[in-house]
């Protein structure tokens, strides 16, 4: 930051995640700095992104009834903000599947 130069709370921490992204490279990094921002707090909440195949990210959920409402209703408006936010088709499908065990996941 330049001498006698503010900048907001938002700037500075926006800048932040930007420096981290461009050093962070690779697409489930990039994914889960961006992932609330993406999904919203109810579904960050029960969903988390967790490891990518190929273009395909792969997300864990806390139960079946989770995978089942994610997969069904809200996966294209989820690939959609993805392409919006991470840039292009770096992610061009979403698999679910029920996490093993929640109880490691924190407390969001």
């Amino acid at each position: 930051m330049a001498r006698g130069r503010t900048q907001s709370v938002g700037d500075l921490v926006g800048g932040i995640v930007r420096t981290w992204e461009r050093r962070a490279g690779g697409p489930i990094e990039r994914v889960i700095v961006r992932w609330r921002e993406v999904v919203g707090d109810s579904i960050a909440y029960s969903a988390r992104p967790v490891e990518t195949e190929g273009k395909t990210l792969i997300v864990e959920v806390r139960d079946s009834v989770w995978r089942d409402q994610l997969a069904r209703f809200y996966k294209p408006k989820m690939l959609q903000k993805l392409k919006r936010c991470l840039g292009g088709a770096v992610i061009n499908d979403i698999r679910f599947r029920v996490a093993r065990d929640v109880s490691q996941w924190e407390n969001r």
